[in-house]
């Protein structure tokens, strides 16, 4: 059996991964008890699935949605607004982010995709 025809499914999205970058970490150490490295917050990077299209348009899609973002990372860390950065534009989050868009999503196994709430 070739490594290709394990692969199960290509799935219509394209994936969007979200990895911290050291201004994100200088902040979360800043507002934490426990301090975490730049390594180990890498390794909680965030993969989101979005339309296909977005792929062609990330930039965009990154203009529009980059508050949002920011704020979804931001709270995974602190509910405490008042301890968020007040400008949470996309050039900020573009200085404590690392985005990579990947146009193909394949699904490894046959098994039913389960969709829950996040959070």
């Amino acid at each position: 059996m070739t490594c290709w025809e394990v692969l199960v499914d290509l799935i219509n999205r394209c994936a969007m991964v979200i990895t911290p970058k050291k201004p994100y970490v200088d902040w979360a150490n800043y507002t934490a008890t426990s301090f975490e490295t730049l390594k180990q917050l890498q390794h909680s990077a965030k993969v989101l699935l979005l339309p296909s299209a977005v792929y062609e348009n990330s930039e965009p899609f990154l203009e529009e949605y980059a508050q949002a973002l920011f704020e979804a990372e931001l709270a995974a860390w602190t509910s405490d607004q008042k301890l968020w950065p007040s400008i949470r534009n996309a050039d900020v989050f573009q200085k404590w982010f690392e985005v990579f868009f990947h146009a193909l999503v394949v699904d490894f196994f046959e098994n039913e995709l389960i969709k829950e709430p996040y959070g």
